[in-house]
């Protein structure tokens, strides 16, 4: 969610709910005990290698690390990722 040029956030929908912890690769251990919110990251808290947990609407476990934060005005998100079922 980007409200403006210097405010963006990490915005969970559709039930998701995310978990910054230390942003440290915690794998699935260590996310299925994180402590989830609904509550939007700031983006400026998620510098390049940070790994956030994410559990689904659906209820599975996820982790993705920021990969890059490409672009000018308009910025690119390049993640990866793995969900477990």
């Amino acid at each position: 969610e980007a409200v403006d040029p210097t405010h963006r956030y990490l915005k969970p929908i559709n039930g998701a709910q995310l978990a910054l912890g230390n942003g440290s690769n915690r794998g699935f251990a260590g996310c299925s005990v994180a402590s989830y919110s609904t509550n939007r990251i700031n983006l400026n808290h998620v510098p390049v290698g940070t790994y956030v947990c994410m559990k689904t609407g659906a209820g599975r476990i996820s982790q993705f690390r920021m990969n890059a934060i490409q672009g000018g005005a308009v910025k690119k998100l390049k993640v990866g990722y793995t969900t477990w079922q």
